[in-house]
């Protein structure tokens, strides 16, 4: 009965954090055969005693674990290595003492926010213990690296302890000096333990210290582990194995060895599954680093998964171009958009799509499609070409979006019927278009042509806050263009926070439909507001409360995270500011306006640091 309880037991493989250790049975005078003897080393002894584990006498195998649970984390490494042994009892034993061993998970040293993290963690299944990592590794700087190391050291999970070596091999390290913090970090937390995990750690350290032969180590360690995942499923995962195939092929990129990187890439192919979300995933982190050779081949090893979602099809096309096959390129998009039968506005939603991809190749093929459907679909038709505008505006093409909406302006002011749609429909003024086309106009002229086209913005649109910060920046002006400027700036926050006082009186008594749709209005406010502001000249502090309102009215959006980092730049704030952007670049990761402003942030963040302070 009492193995039959133990192997229950094990199979639960809980570790506990601060409870009573379990009762060590009184084995009497024959716990005297276990005695060390003299001069035998600690491992060697540990090793007997596992051995003594799947003893055919019921008495030798209890009292060699009960020395084994005496000696606590001193036998963990061999005991991890033994839950895997041939014999099924020792393995067994050694499962049920890892899993029983008492680990403190933090320390003394450890932030606040870690030991809140890790409070009872030992208690939790494993399902919540792998979010618990996750959150672990995303707190800000350094504060994680040594509880993560811990956990890869001691946790029972075989893959959960992979997963937080990762997370810990994938912090941002700094400088030199850092990076050799870093490695004393690893190596003294995982000293020398014998697993999987912390192998890779010193492995990693070694890398961080500038020993090439250790990057060299890695294409070993991921050969035996994709070994592992062809044996077993309980120790690894095709995640991890396709993590340590990412990680590897950045670390060779990083040293200029593209080949190597390129071959590491290849090695993910055979792994993915043939789920459209893995592949997206797996296509898209290949673009951000140049693999287009690799997703060339995982578009022919999985071409039915492709030709079902018109966005690997994009992608697709995008990797011809790439690859200098431009023919090809034109046909696989011309085909894919000839297969979206549902209509012109599955259509724009395509080309919302592809924008948000940055495929702007064809997103503006798409909306062009659109945009010349005035006739039967005027509203998709004027939505088509302010979305284009825009986004042609946002990728430095500010002509091209200015004589779109000059040409839709046109077609709006010869018909009555178009300037209703625009109005009533989609809730946007002809001023407001006009406005747009002068400001882009403005962007593509140089000194006094550009002061009229701003002027002629404003007139048409005298809160369009791009404008006025463009009035506010316009080089080498005199002291009255400024002065104007300045009363422009100071009028339209005073009409920006009319608004919102509006809005909260419709609040009061506002009902159903209008009551729903009072959020997103005053969250557009305050977003318009606080963006102006901390572009220009006026109360920060405001600007700031303004963007954390909006983003509380309408959580999660891009370009309110946007308009919070700017606000933080303001007040110089920068690492708020780039952590704010680095947030709204993460939901809109193609966006160059987006992109070009966390550099700026960044770069005054490294600039407001002291040379040698090693910070990550």
């Amino acid at each position: 009965m009492a193995r039959t309880l133990k192997c229950a037991a094990a199979s639960l493989l809980v570790l506990s954090i601060a409870g009573v250790p379990r009762a060590i049975p009184v084995l009497g005078a024959e716990v005297a055969s276990n005695v060390r003897v003299p001069g035998e080393s600690l491992p060697g002894r540990i090793a007997a005693l596992i051995e003594q584990l799947g003893a055919r006498e019921y008495a030798t195998r209890e009292r060699a674990e009960a020395e084994l649970e005496r000696l606590r984390l001193d036998a963990f490494d061999a005991l991890c290595e033994a839950r895997h042994h041939d014999d099924i009892e020792i393995a067994l034993r050694a499962r049920y003492l890892v899993s029983s061993m008492q680990v403190n998970w933090s320390s003394e040293e450890d932030t606040a926010d870690v030991k809140r993290l890790l409070r009872g963690y030992g208690n939790l299944p494993e399902a919540e213990r792998v979010n618990l990592v996750e959150q672990l590794a995303s707190l800000p700087g350094d504060q994680s690296l040594r509880p993560l190391c811990r956990l890869a050291r001691y946790e029972a999970s075989e893959t959960i302890s992979r997963q937080a070596a990762l997370f810990a091999m994938a912090m941002r390290v700094g400088n030199d000096e850092s990076s050799k913090a870093f490695a004393a970090t690893i190596e003294q937390t995982v000293a020398s333990s014998r697993r999987v995990a912390s192998d890779w750690l010193r492995c990693y350290a070694g890398v961080l210290k500038g020993d090439a032969a250790e990057l060299d180590k890695w294409a070993e360690l991921i050969e035996d582990e994709e070994d592992v995942l062809a044996r077993s499923g309980d120790q690894t995962s095709r995640d991890i194995v396709l993590s340590l195939l990412r990680w590897y092929a950045d670390q060779l990129a990083r040293r200029d060895r593209r080949e190597e990187s390129l071959g590491a890439m290849r090695r993910m192919v055979p792994l993915l599954g043939n789920e459209a979300e893995e592949i997206l995933d797996a296509v898209d982190w290949l673009r951000e680093r140049g693999g287009w050779a690799v997703i060339a081949e995982i578009a022919e090893r999985y071409g039915e998964t492709f030709k079902q979602y018109p966005s690997l099809m994009y992608r697709l096309a995008e990797t011809h171009w790439q690859l200098g096959d431009a023919v090809k390129a034109n046909a696989v998009a011309d085909e894919t958009l000839a297969g979206v039968t549902e209509g012109v506005e599955r259509q724009l939603d395509v080309a919302t799509i592809l924008q948000a991809d940055g495929l702007f190749r064809w997103a503006e093929q798409v909306y062009r499609r659109v945009a010349v459907r005035m006739a039967e679909q005027p509203v998709e038709a004027i939505r088509a070409g302010l979305h284009l505008s825009e986004m042609l505006h946002d990728t430095g093409r500010d002509k091209d979006g200015a004589d779109l909406l000059q040409d839709l302006v046109n077609k709006i002011e010869a018909d009555e019927k178009l300037r209703n749609i625009l109005e009533s429909e989609l809730a946007r003024k002809l001023g407001g278009v006009k406005s747009r086309m002068c400001y882009f106009r403005a962007r593509t002229t140089a000194d006094e042509e550009s002061r009229q086209w701003l002027l002629k913005a404003w007139e048409h649109d005298p809160q369009d806050s791009d404008v006025m910060i463009a009035m506010y920046r316009v080089p080498g002006a005199d002291e009255a263009w400024r002065n104007a400027t300045r009363e422009r700036i100071v009028k339209a926050a005073s009409g920006f926070r009319e608004e919102l006082a509006a809005l909260a009186e419709r609040h009061k008594t506002a009902r159903g439909e209008e009551k729903g749709l009072l959020p997103f209005q005053e969250a557009l406010v305050n977003n318009q507001l606080a963006w102006l502001v901390s572009n220009t000249e006026g109360d920060f502090d405001e600007a700031l409360q303004c963007s954390q309102r909006s983003l509380a009215l309408w959580p999660n959006r891009a370009g309110f995270l946007d308009t919070l980092g700017r606000c933080y730049y303001a007040k110089g704030d920068y690492a708020n500011a780039v952590k704010m952007q680095s947030q709204a670049v993460a939901l809109e990761p193609h966006s160059p306006s987006m992109l070009a402003q966390l550099e700026l942030f960044r770069k005054a963040l490294e600039t407001s640091k002291p040379a040698d302070d090693g910070t990550r």
